[in-house]
């Protein structure tokens, strides 16, 4: 039994996946509440709870689950391409029981919370954005059965209108410091583990394609130093970790400062290996051999086109000759695995355009870079690229891919689970 229930987002996956922010969220909280974290895809994986081929029967067992814990609050964590389960987990509570305050957070819901409140009645309160200087206060509110209306950064209905007061107070890199976790349980953390560190918040590009920059607000944001440092010397203490993960979406914006944290590493000779995120053109040769020697053992690049024009019609803006050469370095002289990525099917991207992309992706192959992806373009809400096509849109119920409402679960492995929610055809 529990106060508190935190949902991590449902991918019907094995995959070990997580949000960080649910853990910093535990925190905070556990220190009133009696707290809980939930994820089902974990419990499936190791046999505490099983799931259905069938989708209704998945929900009704997840379901199931929560209520039998007797929360008061269930906060669930929403991103694209879960959000459909999401929401009918958070109906089926609801209409079991409908004493329970249900609490939306995350990326998803923070962009469209007028339209979750507009077509759900069952969602007491969505958190915009960064909750963590405001989810106890909401949590009190809500134990106290107290008006939650005018707390800045959360959407609420009061007398059948919406409220929201955008929450002005930001985290900064200090404050980002404060929120280190190193008890990922249920998860189990060993020696083998790879420890995942928030490196830090925001990005200062603006793609067309990406909600990064309209979550965040274009807040770009790290870390302070001798915080990562001291998060990675504890959890090399705790769990004999030397392999870690920065979280961020834009870890190598700010040259001097990652010029800092390789010197440290190599100067330290800690033995650590990490990996990260970031723009190709925000590397050169130079700090690429840094990153080498201080344990970089890879990269993910979004490349996104191989075709100059759409480079500018994304806003991405990269030079492709220039980042075609880097790419050939890391390959040639340093031990960095690279991971890159391709979206094609973009808004107005022609055939010629996707036959540059092709073309770059096979000049990437064949200059060893082995692990290449290719994403269909999804219209996520709140981007500009999605603004362009808005218009044209409607639902397509065969071109949906991960509602499963009428379609067996075994019939649909294969589908990429990276993908957005909702396949939305354009006219």
């Amino acid at each position: 039994m529990c106060e508190i229930l935190l949902v991590n987002a449902v991918y019907f996956s094995d995959k070990d996946s997580f949000h960080i922010g649910q853990f910093i969220i535990r925190d905070i909280l556990k220190e009133t509440y009696d707290v809980e974290y939930i994820n089902f895809d974990l419990m499936n994986k190791i046999g505490k709870l099983k799931y259905s081929d069938n989708l209704e029967e998945n929900i009704r067992i997840m379901g199931d689950y929560i209520l039998s814990r007797k929360p008061k609050v269930v906060g669930f964590y929403t991103i694209c391409n879960a959000f459909v389960i999401t929401l009918l987990t958070a109906k089926y509570i609801n209409e079991k029981n409908k004493n329970i305050r249900i609490i939306f957070g995350g990326p998803h819901a923070s962009i469209v919370y007028r339209e979750c409140f507009e077509n759900f009645d069952f969602i007491d309160a969505i958190c915009i954005g960064e909750s963590e200087k405001y989810i106890k206060i909401l949590i009190d509110k809500m134990m106290r059965e107290e008006d939650i209306s005018l707390l800045p950064g959360v959407a609420s209905v009061k007398n059948g209108k919406i409220h929201y007061i955008k929450n002005q107070n930001i985290l900064t890199d200090e404050d980002l410091s404060n929120y280190t976790v190193f008890d990922f349980s249920p998860f189990t953390l060993s020696e083998e583990s790879e420890f995942n560190i928030e490196g830090g918040r925001g990005c200062p590009f603006g793609c067309s394609f990406c909600t990064t920059s309209t979550f965040w607000g274009r807040k770009y944001r790290v870390k302070k130093l001798n915080s990562i440092f001291e998060e990675m010397d504890k959890a090399n203490k705790l769990y004999g970790i030397k392999d870690f993960a920065i979280q961020h979406d834009m870890f190598t914006a700010d040259r001097d400062y990652i010029i800092k944290f390789c010197k440290h590493l190599i100067e330290n000779r800690k033995n650590y290996t990490w990996k990260c995120s970031c723009r190709i053109d925000t590397l050169d040769n130079e700090l690429i051999d840094f990153m080498d020697m201080s344990g970089c053992k890879s990269i993910y690049l979004g490349l996104e086109s191989g075709s100059k024009r759409m480079q500018k019609v994304m806003n991405k803006n990269l030079n492709l000759s220039n980042a075609l050469t880097k790419i050939k370095h890391i390959i040639l002289n340093t031990n960095i695995k690279l991971t890159t990525s391709f979206i094609f099917c973009l808004p107005d991207e022609t055939i010629e355009d996707f036959r540059e992309t092709i073309k770059l992706m096979e000049n990437l192959f064949k200059s060893g870079v082995t692990n290449i992806q290719l994403h269909k373009f999804m219209p996520l809400p709140g981007t500009a690229d999605t603004e362009k096509i808005i218009n044209r849109m409607y639902f397509d119920e065969k071109a949906t891919e991960m509602t499963y409402l009428n379609i067996n679960l075994k019939e649909i492995k294969n589908i990429i689970m990276e993908d957005c929610i909702i396949n939305l055809a354009t006219k």
